[in-house]
């Protein structure tokens, strides 16, 4: 096949069969970093036909290397064991970079039928045959989808894998640092720093890891989550420990600086009340980590204020430099401008440059 594959799968018995599949103790020397809790897929196909009166489900079939997953594939034949399977699909972009553009998610699925082939001068792999219940298809780059469900009185009963329960510890560090984003956005640090303390565990470890001066934008932007949302996403605040702050450039006019310290989740230091701008890491081509700077923070959305945007080439490297490091983090992007000329000349240079996960939105100066 030309592009590359990789699955995740979850069992209703087994829990997270796919993790530690990508790791030197499951492949040898063919490990990938950055894929050690994905499964490498060599090739895939997917049947369905039209029956006159709706689709036939014909299974999903793949090939894979025998790994850590093999005996526990064995283990789900054997007992019938419901899984959740998500494939990832990548390619090469105009730019040379692997980009992710397409996604399978299968629920209710069962395996049909498992070969196991070892000949000389080939790969150790095994093929897998899979029957579905429901099938989700995504094709991520030109925002398109298919889903069918096959027994939809059977939807309630299909297989979702749970949240991380130490996520739902009333005790954890998790809640900790929940509280410490109520007790920033209240203003009222140490009436919440009690409550943590009450809680036990380590939920007073988690508040102060949020309450010091490298991480109370954390506190910021995650009181964000908490009071737009009735159930705040706890995973989407682990999410945010990704986020740092450093002091911001200096030699921005006066006009610029307000624009950009208007933003959600801007933030200033609280010793020296100057602004400080929220960056996350950018893993370069030889694996180095650098920080990459923006304007403002949403939830899991990085905001960048361009008061005006040009077109030189180092805006261009800067907008790929900002694409990459919301790709390493799994975060989606904002550039935010004060009318529609800019709007146009940031989408336009986003449209030549293949940028996909930052989008433009007008919100004109106070």
């Amino acid at each position: 096949m030309s592009d590359i594959v990789y699955l995740t799968v979850s069992g209703q018995q087994q829990g997270a069969i796919s993790d530690g599949c990508g790791t030197i103790a499951s492949v040898g020397n063919r490990w990938q970093i950055g894929h050690e809790e994905e499964i490498f897929t060599f090739s895939l196909t997917n049947s369905i036909t039209n029956t006159g009166k709706g689709s036939h489900l014909h299974g999903l079939r793949f090939c894979k290397l025998i790994d850590k997953s093999t005996p526990l594939f064995v283990n789900a034949i054997n007992n019938n064991e419901q899984l959740y399977m998500e494939f990832y699909f990548y390619r090469i972009n105009r730019f040379g970079r692997w980009e992710k553009y397409y996604y399978i998610q299968l629920r209710g699925a069962f395996i049909s039928g498992i070969q196991h082939q070892f000949s000389e001068n080939n790969l150790d792999t095994e093929t897998i045959t899979i029957s579905y219940e429901y099938i989700l298809c995504k094709h991520l780059i030109a925002n398109t989808e298919f889903s069918y469900l096959a027994l939809p009185e059977n939807y309630n009963r299909l297989f979702i894998p749970p949240l991380n329960p130490g996520l739902k510890t009333l005790n954890s560090k998790a809640v900790g640092r929940l509280l410490a984003a109520g007790g920033v956005y209240n203003g009222n640090i140490e009436a919440f720093r009690a409550t943590a303390d009450k809680l036990g565990g380590d939920a007073s470890a988690g508040y102060e890891q949020v309450l010091n001066e490298k991480t109370i934008g954390l506190g910021i932007a995650a009181a964000s989550i908490l009071f737009a949302r009735k159930q705040p996403n706890l995973r989407q605040l682990e999410e945010l420990k990704k986020v740092k702050w450093v002091d911001e450039n200096a030699g921005m006019s006066q006009r610029a600086r307000n624009y950009n310290d208007s933003a959600t989740g801007a933030r200033s230091n609280i010793n020296t009340q100057k602004g400080q701008a929220p960056t996350i890491d950018r893993t370069d081509t030889k694996n180095n980590s650098r920080p990459v700077r923006f304007d403002g923070v949403d939830g899991n959305v990085m905001i960048d204020r361009k008061i005006s945007v040009v077109t030189t080439q180092k805006a261009k490297d800067q907008a790929i430099r900002q694409s990459e490091a919301l790709n390493n983090n799994k975060m989606t992007g904002r550039w935010e401008v004060p009318n529609q000329t800019q709007a146009s000349r940031a989408q336009k240079m986003f449209d030549e440059l293949g940028i996909k996960n930052i989008e433009v939105k007008i919100v004109k100066e106070q």
